[in-house]
C-alpha cells in the first residue's frame, strides 16, 4: 500500500470504529474521549507510514494498558482552552519486533480528555535508555509501503506495573559522615530505673540517659517544683550530681525554696543537689554552669528564655547539645493554657509530664504522664506528689 492508500485505510478505519469512544487509561484517566476531529489529524495531519497504519484497530487497548510519560506544554496555534497534553507510551511487537507508541492526549480548560494522536517509535527505541526516536512531521517512511504481517501487544504493556527493575551496584559504600552501618550498633546507653522502694519508680518506668528530657508543664499552684524536686531526689538516691537552677524562686536566699527541698529532699542526698537562683543570660554561659553535672534541672524555662532572648524550641537545641545530661525543666502556663511570655514551648522530649488539680485543694494536685518514649504503659498514670499514691486517668487521649 501507498502512503496516499494508508492514509484513507486509517481515517476510515477510525471514522467507522473509533469516533465518538470512550476509554479508561488504568490508574491514570477515567476517560479518553475520541474526538471526529482526531481521525483527520491521525491520518493526515503528520507522517504515515504502514506501523502506524497497523496500530489503528489496535489503539482502543494500547491506550487502555499504557502508562504516564510526561507532560507536554501547549503549542502556539492551540485553542485557549487547551492546557496541554499528558503522553502515555504503550508496548507491542510489529512483525516480532518490539516497538514502542507515544500517545498524545490533550487536555482542555474544562478538564477534559481527548485523543490528540499516536506515533510508534523505530526499531531503535529497544535501546537500553528506553528512548524512542519518532519520525518529524511531513515525513513518510519507506514508502511505497509493504503491508504489516503481524502486530501483537505486549502482555506487559505497563512500565509502570510489569518491568522489573533493577540496580546492579555491587559496591558497598564506606559509611560516610555521621553515619554508621545499621548492623554495627553502639554500645546499648545506659539504661536505668530508679529505685524500686521509691513510687517515681513505678510512675516513671525504664529510663535511657541519652538525650533524656523530662517537661513539666501546667497552670500555677498545681505542685510541679514538687513534682521537679521530688525527682531530684530519687535521681541523687543513684548517686548523680544535679545542678538546679531555681530561676523562679530565686535558690536558696528564698524560704520557699529552702521549704520546699526540707518537704522533698532526704537530707543526704542534699550535698549532690546544687542550687542557684541566678539566671545564665546565654545559652553559652548555662553551658559552662553544667558542664560537670549528670542532671540539669531549670525551674523554669520561661525566665531563662526571656533573660537570653530564646524561644522556647531551643530547649530541643540544649538537649541535643549535650546529650548525656538528664535535662528536669518546667514551663510555666497560664490558666488559659498558653506558655508565659507568649512563647510555645515547641518540644519533643522524651517524657513529657502536665500537672493539675482534681479539685480546689492544692492536695488533689497531680502530675500526669502524656508521653514517655519507651514505656507506653506508663501513659495517662496520675501521681500525687502530696500522699505519693498513682492512679491511672480516666481520660487518656
Amino acid at each position: 500500500m501507498r502512503v496516499s492508500e494508508l492514509r484513507e485505510y486509517t481515517l476510515n478505519y477510525y471514522n467507522e470504529h473509533l469516533k465518538g469512544n470512550k476509554v479508561a487509561i488504568n490508574k491514570h484517566l477515567k476517560e479518553v474521549v475520541f474526538l471526529s476531529k482526531t481521525g483527520k489529524k491521525i491520518a493526515k495531519g503528520g507522517s504515515m507510514y504502514k506501523e502506524k497504519a497497523a496500530v489503528i484497530d489496535h489503539l482502543e487497548p494500547l491506550i487502555v494498558k499504557s502508562t504516564y510519560n510526561n507532560w507536554g506544554e501547549r503549542k502556539k496555534n492551540d485553542s485557549k482552552d487547551v492546557i496541554g497534553y499528558f503522553n502515555f507510551k504503550s508496548k507491542l511487537e510489529i512483525d516480532g519486533i518490539k516497538r514502542h507508541i507515544r500517545i498524545a492526549i490533550e487536555v482542555r480548560r474544562d478538564k477534559s480528555t481527548t485523543l490528540k494522536s499516536y506515533d510508534v517509535g523505530k526499531k531503535e527505541s529497544l535501546s537500553s535508555e528506553g528512548s524512542v526516536d519518532l519520525p518529524s512531521d511531513g515525513e513518510d517512511r519507506d514508502s511505497p509501503l509493504n503491508g504489516v504481517a503481524s502486530l501483537t501487544i505486549s502482555e506487559n504493556t505497563s512500565f509502570e506495573n510489569n518491568e522489573k527493575v533493577e540496580f546492579n551496584n555491587s559496591k558497598i559504600l564506606k559509611p560516610l559522615g555521621v553515619f554508621a552501618p545499621s548492623n554495627q550498633a553502639p554500645e546499648k546507653k545506659e539504661v536505668f530505673r530508679l529505685r524500686a522502694d521509691n513510687y517515681l519508680s513505678d510512675w516513671l518506668g525504664e529510663l535511657q540517659k541519652f538525650r533524656l528530657a523530662m517537661i513539666l508543664t501546667g497552670p500555677t499552684h498545681t505542685l510541679k517544683t514538687e513534682t521537679k524536686n521530688q525527682i531530684l531526689n530519687a535521681l541523687a538516691e543513684l548517686g548523680m550530681n544535679i545542678a538546679d537552677l531555681d530561676m523562679e524562686q530565686g535558690g536558696l536566699e528564698s524560704r520557699d525554696t529552702q521549704a520546699s527541698y526540707d518537704r522533698n529532699i532526704s537530707p543526704q542526698n542534699r550535698d549532690r543537689i546544687h542550687t542557684t537562683g541566678e539566671i545564665p543570660s546565654s545559652l553559652e554561659e548555662l553551658y559552662e554552669w553544667i558542664k560537670s553535672y549528670d542532671v540539669i534541672a531549670l525551674d523554669s524555662f520561661n525566665k531563662f528564655m526571656t533573660k537570653a532572648n530564646l524561644k522556647g524550641t531551643d530547649f530541643d537545641k540544649i538537649r541535643l547539645d549535650m546529650p548525656d545530661k538528664i535535662w528536669i525543666t518546667i514551663f510555666q502556663l497560664r490558666d488559659d493554657g498558653k506558655v508565659r511570655s507568649g512563647s510555645s514551648p515547641g518540644y519533643d522530649a522524651p517524657i513529657i509530664i502536665e500537672t493539675g488539680k482534681d479539685g480546689s485543694d492544692f492536695k488533689t494536685a497531680y502530675a500526669e504522664i502524656k508521653k514517655n518514649r519507651g514505656n507506653p504503659d506508663t501513659i495517662g498514670l496520675k501521681y500525687y506528689p502530696i500522699t505519693g499514691k498513682i492512679q491511672r486517668s480516666e481520660n487518656i487521649d
